[in-house]
């Protein structure tokens, strides 16, 4: 597998939508004093199902979770790809 682009420049993309969609996150982003551009780490394909496979929440009938006040779904998904 590759991807498509580099990471780097994926996070720079994905930065730069994430502003044209949300002014609030714009205007945190700009000059970079109160959010960190976004840290994007490439994961082998297929660990988000499995993700969602080992917490019984695979098929059309569950949400994907959207936000969060912790870390605890990226910690998950993290360990994973260390795995």
């Amino acid at each position: 597998e590759h991807l498509p682009v580099g990471v780097e420049e994926f996070a720079q993309i994905l930065d730069n939508a994430l502003c044209s969609v949300n002014s609030d996150y714009e205007a945190k982003r700009r000059g970079g004093v109160t959010l960190n551009p976004p840290l994007v780490r490439a994961m082998r394909s297929g660990i988000f199902y499995e993700w969602m496979r080992r917490r019984n929440k695979l098929g059309g009938q569950n949400k994907v979770p959207r936000l969060s006040n912790t870390r605890q779904y990226a910690e998950q998904l993290l360990e994973m790809g260390d795995a």
